[in-house]
């Protein structure tokens, strides 16, 4: 199920869960060529990244994830779940280049939003503890494992 957004956003979204990602580069390229409000284009550059990602193409989903952030820190609150995301997606592709202290401060960049703005039994704050206490354990620190 593809929920949110513009019919082209979400358009965008069913490609990439379909595994036409090509096409779906394609789209949110061209939307970004169109006259598009700030936050659009942070979610544009932020499915480039995702689409990036699933491609392994590490540089360059960090360089969409990244642009996305950069964007979404000028229109939404330092504590907005949005920027969690952006850190954990970060974070993610960091361990992946298995960077795993780069992606440890992303993690927790995530976790500390996530701890001020959701309920304790939420999905998302479990999955950046786990994350966490992954990248510790990539690292070689069992004990904060």
């Amino acid at each position: 199920e593809v929920q949110g957004g513009s019919g082209w956003q979400c358009l965008g979204k069913l490609l990439i869960q379909v595994g036409k990602v090509d096409k779906a580069e394609e789209l949110y390229r061209t939307l970004l060529k169109q006259k598009a409000t700030t936050r659009e284009e942070a979610i544009y550059y932020h499915q480039l990244g995702c689409i990036k990602d699933q491609q392994a193409n590490y540089p360059k989903a960090l360089e969409f994830y990244e642009r996305a952030l950069t964007m979404k820190k000028s229109i939404f609150p330092a504590n907005d779940p949005e920027l969690a995301t952006s850190y954990n997606n970060i974070g993610l592709v960091y361990s992946k280049m298995g960077d795993h202290s780069k992606a440890l401060a992303f993690y927790d960049q995530a976790l500390v939003i996530r701890q001020t703005t959701l309920p304790a039994d939420h999905p998302h704050l479990a999955a950046s503890y786990n994350s966490i206490a992954t990248a510790h354990d990539n690292l070689g620190d069992y004990g904060r494992a």
